[in-house]
């Protein structure tokens, strides 16, 4: 295991920051290795050192940006240490316990970042029968993109729990993370 970056707080600023900083290290992830990307700060986090222990005792992250810290971390199958007391945490249990997202992140052997502008960055992962796409949204503002437009030919949306419609809505900060169609074309 190595450390990559400096404490990892949830802020905005700070999570945007890390996708460099992925992109750069990807290559040299494989079995057996484990990028440590810092904890993550979801739930009720009871320490607020980073901004004079504000009264706030939970993450400032949106539920988007929850997603878009762990659709990185699964890709860079970076270790899960959870920086919050997740009894106090009811709505991060789905999100770390997504069993869709938990396979990615088991069974892929390959990721790197594809596309990187200003607004979005594309990451492209596979295991040995599974291709994954993840679009993420860097805007303030929500975007609607089409399978098309994020690489995926269709799927299963991971986060959203269905099928890929004709058109996904990626809100502010958040992400599109499909499960592409099995190789042989048909439906997952």
């Amino acid at each position: 295991m190595w450390r990559l970056t400096d404490d990892f707080w949830d802020a905005w600023p700070q999570l945007a920051g890390m996708f460099p900083v992925a992109a750069k290290w990807a290559p040299l992830v494989q079995p057996g290795t484990w990028p440590d990307l810092d904890m993550l700060p979801l739930g009720a986090i009871r320490q607020r050192a980073v901004d004079a222990a504000t009264a706030q005792p939970y993450s400032r992250f949106t539920v988007a940006e929850q997603q878009t810290m762990l659709t990185l971390w699964g890709l860079m199958r970076a270790p899960l240490m959870l920086g919050g007391h997740l009894p106090a945490s009811e709505a991060v249990v789905p999100l770390v316990t997504n069993r869709d997202w938990l396979a990615m992140r088991r069974t892929i052997t390959w990721a790197r970042q594809t596309q990187a502008t200003p607004t979005a960055i594309t990451w492209q992962a596979t295991s040995a029968n599974r291709r994954y796409v993840a679009r993420f949204n860097l805007t303030d503002a929500a975007v609607a993109l089409t399978a098309a437009d994020i690489g995926s030919g269709g799927g299963w949306s991971i986060w959203g729990q269905a099928p890929v419609a004709s058109q996904l809505v990626v809100p502010a900060h958040g992400v599109a993370l499909i499960r592409c169609h099995s190789e042989e074309g048909g439906e997952d």
